[in-house]
């Protein structure tokens, strides 16, 4: 409820400083991990697991990793059914693994979810809806904090399938911090130059000539990047035991996401 209001005020120009909002985050994050006990058991990192069992890593390693998938959710929130699509295709991956794995257990009812989710895309798909702030960040809360405790759960889970199904707003945020760096531009002034609004401009510019409404265009860009995410994962389902593979897929789609940016940003001249 508290990560919902933040964005809440957000959305209705109550709190518009960036700084204040991010402040908040901390606080209500810190809370949320401390007093839900949210641990992340294993990582397969090295350098990450010699301290995991340190009492204050416990607390900001799981806290920053929320931050990260909160913020970089709310970067992806640009255009129609990009975000809800993205986490739809998250929870359907997870109901296909559970489905075909018996052995993996979760307590969710994922299939509620996913209904949910649905009717929330649908409304959006048609202009509707919008998640706004509010939306961004309690959905990628609750999905960040549901996955910790699926790898927490099931050993067996690759902690970079995770790692994974968390990759385009984890990468969307760090990719922009570089961005706006690099051009001495502040990481917490908002923009419209994110891959979203690149493969926006792209379309538009491809679809000129047959004068598609903006809506429609807008709505067939959110449409390809989810697509893309969702048959990415249902081939990550069938190796989620298998850290080598879900590295591979993690770099392959770190040069797909740069290459991809780089390329249409010429293209379209943002």
């Amino acid at each position: 409820i508290l990560i919902f209001l933040i964005g809440f005020f957000s959305d209705n120009l109550i709190i518009s400083s960036a700084i204040k909002r991010l402040t908040l985050q901390v606080i209500i994050v810190v809370l949320f991990v401390i007093f839900l006990d949210i641990k992340i058991n294993r990582t397969e990192i090295i350098m990450i697991d010699n301290v995991i069992d340190n009492y204050y890593f416990k607390i900001i390693f799981p806290s920053l990793c929320f931050l990260i998938v909160i913020n970089g959710s709310n970067f992806m929130d640009g255009i129609n059914t990009n975000l809800i699509g993205y986490y739809l295709s998250v929870y359907i991956s997870l109901f296909f693994l559970l489905k075909n794995n018996v052995h993996l257990s979760l307590d969710l009812e994922i299939q509620k979810i996913i209904i949910a989710l649905g009717i929330l895309y649908f409304f959006n798909f048609l202009e509707k809806l919008y998640l706004g702030d509010s939306g961004a960040y309690l959905i990628s809360l609750f999905t960040g904090y549901y996955l910790i405790q699926l790898a927490n759960l099931n050993i067996t889970i690759s902690p970079f399938f995770i790692a994974l199904l968390l990759w385009h707003p984890s990468y969307e945020l760090l990719f922009c911090i570089i961005r706006k760096l690099n051009l001495n531009k502040s990481p917490m002034l908002p923009d419209k130059k994110h891959l979203h609004h690149v493969i926006f401009l792209f379309v538009k510019k491809k679809t000129k000539k047959f004068i598609f409404p903006l809506n429609y265009v807008n709505t067939f860009s959110g449409l390809i990047i989810s697509i893309y995410n969702f048959l990415l994962f249902m081939v990550a389902i069938n190796y989620y035991n298998n850290s080598q593979i879900m590295i591979l897929l993690l770099v392959f789609n770190l040069l797909v996401y740069s290459v991809t940016y780089y390329r249409l940003s010429k293209l379209t001249i943002i």
